[in-house]
């Protein structure tokens, strides 16, 4: 995925080769489709998984994900009960 992912001159970045939409078909006709650059059916896609990505810890890399491994609950500071 990191291979398609490019910084442009204007300084956005770019996501190449997405498949432009289409209908139900066959392999062969969705292979053939036009792939487009920042096509809208492919940043909904990868901005959904780069969100998972980040909240879950997957996207350390040389890290093997663990069942249960995701963000640590950070601890929040109860106020004290009078006695």
């Amino acid at each position: 995925m990191l291979t398609k992912i490019s910084l442009g001159t204007d300084g956005l970045t770019n996501l190449i080769d997405i498949c432009e939409g289409t209908n139900v078909a066959d392999l062969a006709y969705y292979l053939g489709r036009k792939r487009n650059v920042n096509d809208f059916h492919g940043l909904g896609a990868f901005l959904i998984m780069n969100e998972h990505m980040m909240t879950t810890g997957i996207s350390r890399p040389n890290k093997s994900p663990t069942l249960g491994e995701g963000p640590r609950p950070v601890p929040v500071a109860r106020p004290s009960r009078p006695r």
